[in-house]
């Protein structure tokens, strides 16, 4: 919803700018109805309740970025046409998008064919010390940051 804002400006007048994806994106922000945003809303906030009452119990919380490896430049060129690789895409992160929880992504491992993998760290809000402070100290222990993949 907030982007269909962002972009009023510019969007639907530039459209072919935009690429299937976002402009599918916005098209759908900008036929909403009071109704389905006012419901938005609610189910954001109730969502950033859940996760301040788990970080109240634990000080970091650490997910992958992606649940697969490192996408090919095949896959990237038809990200349109694969909205479920698009959900997949966004499936840990997201949520803190709509939380506006702090978070930091870090090297985090290879895959077994040598691909880099990240993963995040969520803290809660006005955390990002925390989150800054866990991600040097993870760097000091790995060498994750210092590699690269076979050329």
């Amino acid at each position: 919803m907030e982007a269909s804002v962002a972009h009023a400006g510019t969007f639907p007048a530039r459209r072919d700018e935009y690429g299937p994806v976002l402009a599918s994106v916005l098209d759908a922000a900008r036929a909403a109805d009071a109704a389905e945003v006012c419901r938005a809303g609610l189910r954001r906030l109730a969502l950033r309740g859940q996760f301040a009452r788990l970080l109240r119990s634990i000080d970091l919380l650490l997910t992958p970025v992606h649940p697969f490896a490192p996408l090919t430049l095949d896959d990237i060129r038809t990200l349109g046409e694969q909205p479920e690789l698009i959900a997949d895409l966004q499936r840990y992160t997201a949520p803190f998008d709509l939380t506006g929880n702090p978070t930091i992504t870090i090297p985090g491992g290879f895959t077994g064919t040598g691909l880099p993998t990240g993963i995040q760290l969520v803290a809660a809000d006005q955390r990002e010390d925390l989150l800054v402070a866990a991600a040097t100290a993870f760097q000091q222990q790995t060498s994750f940051h210092r590699r690269h993949p076979a050329a």
